[in-house]
């Protein structure tokens, strides 16, 4: 079996793999596991072990059988913690809310992943109530920027384990939420994808927002046709990747006024 590395985590080169019998969706989460408990502890609030090998051991099953639910059939992913998942209390960062009842079922987009056949690894640290961009948690530690050397950065915020956890490699697939830069900021300074929807990209269901009125969601991966990928997952559609389009046939927009007001020179140059 080839092994997972950070330098290989796709999503869609999982799923591939998977399709080809080249991976096992049990060894897989097993080695994912494995990996987690190696790494940094600040990443993830809680695992979700039997329920992951619950669903790989059926996921398994289903690919001898030539019966997967989806293309991604098989592929492990780890939810921000403010996703409800069954059984679970959703803390969205902060020990106030771990008082609170457990979770009667999952969120929908949790849901919608399962029906799908992905595997549910587990729930990902963030900043306190998603609120700030740093990705500072003094509950249930700060995760580690795997990037840089000497004293360890920040990992951006809020999605801070999303970040981190896919440029470790841990997972392949994170899902997250993005009401200010949520999403964008540890993508990248993580040096991962991040795709930010809409406010009506996905369903919201079973989530604890931040603004029932700004939060958008979106996934955090390797590269952009996972997070393409995903996108259709989530939302219950079928995966299709669409063929890329020459450069000379797309138009930008390109803002030339209030935006680089107070801007610091370095930034207004590497736009």
């Amino acid at each position: 079996m080839s092994k997972i590395t950070k330098e290989s985590v796709s999503a869609i080169e999982i799923a591939s793999r998977l399709e080809q019998g080249r991976l096992c969706p049990v060894e897989l989460v097993e080695e994912t596991f494995a990996n987690i408990r190696a790494s940094d502890p600040s990443i993830f609030t809680e695992l979700l072990e039997d329920r992951a090998l619950r669903e790989a051991h059926a996921s398994r099953q289903r690919r001898r059988e030539g019966k997967p639910l989806s293309p991604w059939d098989g592929v492990p992913v780890a939810w921000k913690d403010l996703f409800n998942i069954e059984g679970r209390v959703t803390t969205a960062g902060s020990v106030v809310l771990k008082s609170n009842a457990p979770a009667t079922q999952d969120a929908d987009m949790v849901a919608n992943a399962a029906q799908a056949g992905l595997i549910s690894i587990g729930a990902l640290n963030m900043t306190e109530f998603a609120y700030s961009g740093l990705g500072l948690n003094p509950h249930f530690g700060t995760p580690k920027n795997p990037h840089g050397t000497g004293p360890d950065r920040i990992p951006g915020g809020s999605s801070s384990g999303c970040g981190v956890a896919v440029a470790r490699g841990l997972v392949p697939l994170a899902i997250g939420s993005d009401t200010g830069g949520s999403i964008r900021i540890p993508a990248g300074l993580n040096g991962v994808v991040g795709y930010k929807g809409s406010s009506t990209a996905f369903p919201q269901g079973g989530t604890s927002p931040l603004s029932v009125t700004l939060d958008t969601y979106g996934p955090l991966a390797a590269d952009i046709k996972s997070c393409i990928g995903a996108a259709d997952i989530l939302n219950r559609r079928a995966v299709a990747v669409p063929k890329p389009v020459s450069i000379s046939e797309l138009s930008f927009f390109i803002p030339t006024n209030v935006v680089f007001e107070d801007a610091q020179e370095a930034v207004v140059q590497n736009f």
